[in-house]
């Protein structure tokens, strides 16, 4: 590694690395304020992380495809909680320990700037998951979003981040001395963290203020679309249009009476397909076999014999009407991207206004908001969804 120094006599010349160790005189109530809210703030994050994460893992109902992201959110926001609230609290007693140590002060920038990206690109993926749910076919859905490519998906983004920071770690920061004492500073001049710089202002903007809000418009627009074709025509009516014995006709997993749910539907979380399903003309109700599947549904004459296979198949469409709950899990899932953008906002604005040369202590105090945002979408998840109210409700009367 590339160490450089700087030194200076003490009270003749200024170093031009001052301002970025530069460390303002806060009241004490201020720092005590500071610090008791970092605490708090990790405590009660770190209990409602690990319960949305619990939450998924113990409820069936919840093992779905975007929530094995929020999960991954999880504990991307766990790690804030732990990691970063606790050494930002450390900066606000005091911000010499932290850049004075080489090791401590490279090991808070890894942490506070890994995280926070983690959970943006989650989001970002989020997105473009219900995106594709409500606006593209279930067989492209299945294809895209499955048991095989998930967890690759986060792999890729967990280490994606990990490596571009060990590797910044390593290359861009340097000690200087400066009035007679060394500090570890990012060198933030260099062509790699200039380009560094202007990548990641220029993906972050356009990810979050065009591609993922055009994303949620677009999906919102099909809900809408949606909503209004139930309320001009059922989809199970048998008014509308007559049905000949035995006919095939579409319909939504959540609209049969019976237990309906077929195990080819279970192998793909969180896809809510459309089965076809065969109707006796002499009562207008889906046929179905002893057992109450989908799969042992019959014909309805009884000449016929019973059909073995079974009746689901993946739609080449994109699905036309959308269950409330799917409905309620995008609006949440907006809510919670909306939070993660006022929260990330400051940290944007001090990065666009300086081009990156910000001071120790203007990164630590745009760092505030997003660590106390990891407490945040817990609560969301509790207030808006509740299978996770009652997944966090079982959990805690255990």
């Amino acid at each position: 590694m590339d160490v450089s120094s700087y030194t200076t006599e003490p009270n003749t010349t200024t170093s031009p690395y001052e301002h970025i160790v530069f460390e303002p005189s806060l009241p004490p109530s201020v720092k005590y304020l500071a610090v008791t809210l970092c605490f708090l703030a990790g405590l009660v994050g770190s209990l409602g992380n690990i319960l949305v994460v619990l939450a998924i893992a113990r409820t069936k109902k919840l093992r779905t495809s975007v929530n094995t992201f929020i999960a991954s959110l999880a504990l991307a926001d766990l790690c804030n909680c732990i990691l970063t609230l606790p050494l930002i609290a450390v900066s606000f007693i005091s911000l010499d320990i932290l850049i004075s140590n080489a090791l401590l002060c490279r090991l808070f920038y890894f942490i506070s700037l890994t995280f926070g990206p983690v959970s943006v690109e989650h989001l970002i993926t989020i997105a473009a998951n219900r995106y594709i749910l409500v606006n593209k076919s279930p067989k492209t859905y299945a294809k895209l979003f499955n048991k095989r490519t998930i967890p690759i998906m986060i792999a890729l983004l967990w280490c994606s981040n990990i490596v571009m920071n060990m590797v910044q770690s390593v290359l861009s920061y340097m000690e200087v001395n400066v009035r007679g004492k060394t500090y570890c500073v990012f060198e933030q001049k260099t062509p790699f963290n200039i380009g560094r710089t202007i990548f990641s202002l220029v993906v972050c903007f356009a990810s979050c203020f065009i591609i993922v809000p055009t994303l949620y418009l677009l999906t919102f627009r099909t809900v809408h679309k949606s909503q209004v074709r139930v309320t001009q025509k059922p989809a199970f009516s048998t008014q509308s249009k007559p049905v000949r014995s035995g006919e095939i006709i579409p319909v939504k997993l959540d609209e049969l009476s019976g237990p309906a749910q077929s195990d080819s539907a279970k192998q793909t979380p969180g896809l809510d397909s459309l089965i076809t399903v065969k109707l006796d003309s002499r009562n207008d109700q889906p046929t179905q076999g002893a057992n109450g599947d989908v799969a042992g549904t019959q014909m309805a004459s009884s000449s016929e014999q019973p059909n073995p296979e079974p009746s689901m198949r993946m739609e080449s469409k994109p699905r036309t009407r959308l269950s409330p709950s799917e409905i309620r899990i995008i609006k949440v899932n907006v809510i919670i991207f909306v939070t993660n953008i006022l929260f990330l906002l400051p940290l944007l604005v001090v990065l666009l206004v300086t081009f990156g040369y910000v001071s120790h202590f203007q990164l630590i105090l745009a760092l505030v908001p997003i660590g106390l945002n990891s407490v945040i979408n817990p609560l969301v998840y509790c207030g808006f969804n509740r299978n996770f109210r009652q997944a966090f409700k079982a959990i805690l009367s255990r």
